[in-house]
């Protein structure tokens, strides 16, 4: 899991790629977002940013097996 600015306004939401397959976020104790990844259990979750331009947009990393998806 991991804290995100995921439209650049402050507001952090929790991101979380549970041991079901799925991508949820969180804003509060409400789920904002809900996806099925493409594997079963994911192994790592990050946010980065790949560029300086405003607005500074993150790019979520899921790592499952040897492979990292991008959303």
């Amino acid at each position: 899991m991991t804290l995100a600015d995921l439209k650049d306004d402050g507001d952090f939401k929790l991101v979380i790629a549970d041991q079901k397959g799925k991508l949820k976020i969180y804003m509060g104790t409400n789920v904002i977002y809900n996806e099925r990844l493409g594997f079963d259990k994911p192994t790592a979750i990050t946010t980065f940013y790949d560029s300086t331009k405003k607005p500074s947009l993150p790019i979520i990393a899921v790592a499952h097996a040897s492979t990292i998806y991008y959303y």
